[in-house]
């Protein structure tokens, strides 16, 4: 029998070290052994639930139907189809085949699948399928339907979180949407303390994606150990597997890894992700994400997943295109369109005063070929040094 080690094992099944430790000390692996002090795990070996829960299931709901039924899904990797598949709900069904669409990067698929339901008398079917024609319509360029959905959104939510008997669930629930606008659009104004007091009102597979986008604000205000806790914690916790906030977790995880220059948990966590992805095709999200990713998408998936990279990078370009025309007048900040995807990614890692050096260490290129392209950029950019630099890169 072949062994792999408990941090291969992590890596692996998406969770910490810490949680597989757990899972050895409570005998929940078939064929764990332990070699001196440390534990090694059958390389074969699936990660550990309770029988219950391996199966597919539809998130329950109380009142109104939950929203974004596939996000808050738990299912195994692989299997998203046939998780839509055995939705009983079709208004539920019909927004999971919109966000399937979205997450692996059909947008015109997306945008058929919800627009139908963007009148929908159900608040839940109505706002997931709001949010993912608005997220759709940025990539579309589309900024008018975009700003529409997002105004609609707040407005919905803004009704129902006062509204007369509603319960706390469905209290949270609209929390959360009003949030996303904000913290998805790196809109600061909102304080993710909203936030705190909601998630745990959440069913588990929204409560990771409401970690996600706290871990995503904590980022953006510069906490990147507190953005770390946050999003390490929530997969450690987890129960079950919910492969899209679980992609979205460890994306935010490798972020702020990052940050803080520390590349080789930078890169387990990215892996996690990609492995929780690729059987799916749920490539959007590594789309969304790039220019915070510090050039992990190119050193990861050039060579390996070429296919999937340029997939990956056409969304990029096409994505932030539409983000930018609502996030830049929204914040008056001037995130560039001016570079390549390559550019922007040595850029960003030099907006955060990484050496050229220690760049050309990491890009696994030059330091002469990184000199190069930070030449290319200034002049692009029409700029002189890295202060400058900063005002046009992501925060």
């Amino acid at each position: 029998m072949d062994y792999i080690s408990a941090k291969a094992a992590a890596e692996k099944w998406g969770v910490s070290l810490r949680r597989v430790h757990q899972y050895c000390e409570e005998k929940r692996i078939e064929g764990q052994a332990r070699v001196g002090n440390a534990w090694v795990i059958p390389a074969a070996a699936e990660k550990p639930s309770d029988p219950r829960q391996q199966r597919q299931r539809a998130p329950a709901a109380s009142g109104d139907k939950l929203p974004m039924p596939l996000m808050s899904g738990s299912f195994l990797p692989g299997e998203a189809r046939k998780y839509i598949r055995g939705l009983q709900d079709e208004e539920l069904k019909a927004v999971a085949i919109g966000e399937y669409a979205y997450f692996s990067g059909n947008i015109a698929g997306a945008i058929a699948a919800t627009e139908r339901l963007l009148d929908n008398e159900s608040v839940a079917v109505r706002s997931s399928a709001m949010l993912v024609h608005a997220f759709s319509c940025i990539e579309q360029n589309d900024i008018r339907a975009a700003r529409d959905d997002f105004r609609r959104m707040q407005e919905t939510a803004a009704v129902n979180a006062v509204r007369p008997g509603i319960d706390s669930r469905e209290r949270a629930v609209c929390m959360l949407i009003s949030s996303l606008t904000n913290i998805l659009l790196h809109d600061r104004r909102l304080p993710s303390a909203r936030l705190d007091e909601a998630v745990r009102y959440l069913p588990e597979g929204m409560k990771l994606y409401a970690c996600y986008a706290m871990a995503h604000q904590h980022y953006l205000n510069g906490d990147y150990h507190r953005s770390l806790g946050i999003a390490e914690t929530a997969l450690s916790l987890a129960s079950r597997s919910y492969p899209i906030s679980m992609i979205y977790l460890n994306l935010a995880a490798a972020m702020a890894y990052m940050a803080v220059k520390d590349t080789e948990q930078a890169s387990a966590a990215f892996a996690r992700a990609w492995d929780l992805a690729k059987r799916d095709g749920l490539i959007h999200p590594f789309g969304e994400h790039h220019g915070l990713l510090y050039g992990l998408v190119e050193k990861i998936l050039t060579r390996a997943e070429p296919e999937q990279y340029e997939k990956i990078i056409g969304i990029t370009y096409r994505f932030s295109d539409g983000w930018r025309k609502i996030h830049n007048p929204d914040t008056a900040e001037t995130v560039t369109d001016l570079l390549t995807t390559k550019e922007f990614s040595i850029a960003m890692l030099a907006s955060k005063d990484w050496s050229n050096k220690e760049i050309a260490a990491y890009m696994e290129l030059s330091a002469h070929t990184i000199k190069h392209y930070m030449s290319v950029i200034y002049q692009k950019l029409a700029i002189s040094n890295r202060d400058e630099l900063k005002r046009y890169m992501l925060r």
